[in-house]
């Protein structure tokens, strides 16, 4: 109904204010973009200072390029293939596309509607608190002031707007049966689709029925193939995301199932497709996850919003199935009035049994023969029923994940699980507490929960870790180089097939509590572990004396630590892989792997690989 195929959206890093601008075409990006450069420094006296981007070519040209370089505009890349660098833009446009999705589907409108529902999901995402914002909106960031929520209304119910203006005669009806669509962002009103005329009128005096939605009562008839043809794109399409320091812009493409019956599926981030794309069918009306991009800007306006703001069997064993006509046997008993009663029996094959070794209650069973004219082979039609086979029927209480730390402590099994974590980084010597130096940077952190769980589900343990926000720390204050190397995946396959070809044995070790047993090189404070402060020294800090889960360099000291051992044991650092050791002595040979706290090691015999375990 638009002529639109994707849309681009541009996120406020600072406030998490979102923007939404259909596109025709995907070349139209760069000339959205540039239109919200000029509405940036018009409506908020500010310059948009960077973006980052994928490997889009709607962002990555020469054109672009070009007025970035003219603008003062740094742009930066992802890596390849790595959205994770632009996690905020990812979950802002699935935040989108999951509203977008449940405004179609309670109204039950066409898909055709996609356009009207984005412009009404970032317009309630800028007025919903978020976490993030310490429970506030991005549209009180944004602009300083609170939204009004007493005009917003249910999108997609039955309105009624005031049209006695444009009556021809005062005998008509001063309104008529509408839909209502969302706001408008040029007027203070109220967007109302007219069913008769398939008018769309922009109303301030409008009357709601939000109990109605006049699509969902409509009888429809299955949509035909070619009624979303305007929405397929033959080019193949890739997903571009933009991300920066205050600003994140992407791209999206809307996708929609021709097939009536395609149930929704959840969008994930990557390729833009076409809609209608049958590679990924999605029920209609459900977008595709797009991109996104950042750039700097103090404050960022108006998506959708009406303050002005532009939106840029055979009968074998008992249990199994077979094609073709079930083999004859007794019938089941007849009844006075000639129907067969059900049979339900317990008669089991002795062969499937001793094969499934299934319990009593569990062994299949015959049941009444279900008989239709479809050729799908069932249990049913073959007389069998399977109960439920139940493989963990454990029901000890399991304390849940704690919420806090002040759950946690009150929480007889965590509180050991804190204690026991805490006695060990004691026991290790982590630390030393000291008076807090004036002019310090002191990390901070945080308990980590979780239940460590069998390989039937049942649970095994509740393991918790005292970590380090890494985020707070500061470069060339308390860490400096943060870099450590591991295996190679070519050095992986070179050493496997050796020791396969060779006949030696290989052995696999996991080194528990890694990274408490590197040494730090430079001088780190943090707080003390939350709930477990010492009470005769509150006022004190900690002073690493080994590296601890959640710094930075944790990794490259642990390394460091581990490969300084093994040279004193005899092992060579290799110059092609530094994460690969050798280690001679006389006909014997070993190799070691190392993989952040994962060893591969293999030898030349069994009882030298036993002798290196045991150096370790």
């Amino acid at each position: 109904m638009s002529g639109y195929k994707y849309y681009l959206i541009i996120l406020d890093d600072c406030s998490h204010y979102i923007w939404v601008f259909p596109l025709s075409l995907k070349s139209d990006t760069f000339s959205t973009l540039a239109n919200f450069f000029a509405y940036v420094r018009t409506q908020f006296a500010t310059t948009i200072k960077s973006v980052q981007c994928d490997n889009g070519r709607e962002f990555d040209n020469s054109t672009a390029r070009t007025f970035f370089l003219s603008h003062g505009v740094t742009l930066r890349m992802s890596c390849p293939y790595t959205s994770q660098q632009n996690g905020k833009a990812e979950r802002s446009i699935r935040t989108i596309n999951n509203v977008l999705r449940s405004l179609l589907f309670q109204a039950s409108l066409p898909p055709a509607y996609w356009i009207e529902a984005l412009h009404t999901a970032a317009y309630l995402v800028n007025r919903l608190p978020t976490k993030t914002l310490a429970s506030s909106t991005p549209y009180f960031h944004l602009y300083h002031t609170q939204p009004s929520y007493d005009h917003l209304r249910v999108f997609g119910c039955a309105c009624y707007p005031n049209m006695s203006s444009t009556a021809p005669h005062k005998l008509v009806p001063r309104s008529s049966l509408c839909v209502f669509l969302g706001y408008s962002s040029e007027h203070k009103g109220y967007r109302c689709l007219e069913l008769e005329s398939n008018r769309i009128l922009t109303s301030r005096h409008v009357v709601f029925d939000e109990t109605f939605f006049p699509f969902a009562d409509m009888s429809t008839t299955p949509m035909a193939s070619s009624a979303l043809d305007f929405l397929i794109d033959d080019d193949e399409m890739t997903s571009s995301i933009l991300g920066a320091k205050l600003v994140h812009t992407g791209t999206s493409t809307q996708h929609v199932s021709t097939h009536p019956g395609a149930q929704p599926e959840t969008p994930t981030p990557g390729d833009a497709e076409p809609l209608g794309s049958s590679a990924r069918p999605r029920a209609p009306g459900s977008p595709a996850a797009g991109s996104l991009a950042p750039s700097s800007l103090a404050a960022a306006s108006g998506g959708a919003g009406p303050l002005g703001s532009p939106t840029v069997g055979s009968a074998g064993p008992l249990g199994s199935l077979a094609a073709g006509p079930r083999a004859p046997g007794p019938s089941p008993p007849l009844t006075e009035a000639g129907a067969a009663a059900p049979v339900r029996t317990a008669q089991v094959a002795a062969s499937s049994v001793q094969s499934t070794g299934r319990t009593l209650a569990t062994r299949p069973v015959h049941v009444t023969l279900v008989e239709n004219a479809h050729s799908m082979r069932t249990r049913g039609k073959a007389g069998l029923a399977q109960p439920v086979d139940r493989l963990n029927l454990h029901a000890a209480p399991v304390s849940p994940l704690p919420r806090s730390v002040r759950d946690a402590l009150t929480d007889p099994n965590w509180r050991a699980a804190m204690q026991a974590e805490f006695d060990a980084l004691i026991g290790n010597d982590t630390w030393s507490l000291v008076s807090r130096p004036s002019g310090v940077n002191v990390v901070t952190g945080k308990w980590i929960f979780r239940h460590k769980l069998h390989a039937d589900g049942s649970l095994d343990r509740y393991k918790t870790h005292w970590v380090f926000r890494g985020f707070t720390q500061r470069p060339g204050l308390d860490y400096d180089e943060t870099f450590s190397p591991v295996v190679k995946p070519a050095t992986i396959r070179v050493i496997l097939s050796l020791a396969l070809s060779q006949d030696w044995p290989i052995h696999q070790l996991d080194v528990k509590n890694a990274f408490l047993h590197g040494t730090l090189e430079e001088t780190v404070y943090c707080v003390q572990p939350t709930g477990f402060v010492d009470p005769s020294r509150p006022g004190m800090v900690c002073r690493l004396n080994k590296s601890l889960y959640g710094l930075k360099q944790a990794p490259r000291a642990w390394h460091h630590r581990f490969a300084s051992h093994l040279a004193s044991i005899g092992f060579t650092e290799t110059k092609s892989d530094g994460s690969l050791f050798i280690y001679r002595r006389g006909s014997d040979t070993a190799y070691l792997l190392l993989y952040v706290d994962d060893i591969v090691l293999t030898a030349s015999s069994d009882q030298f690989l036993r002798q290196v375990i045991a150096a370790l």
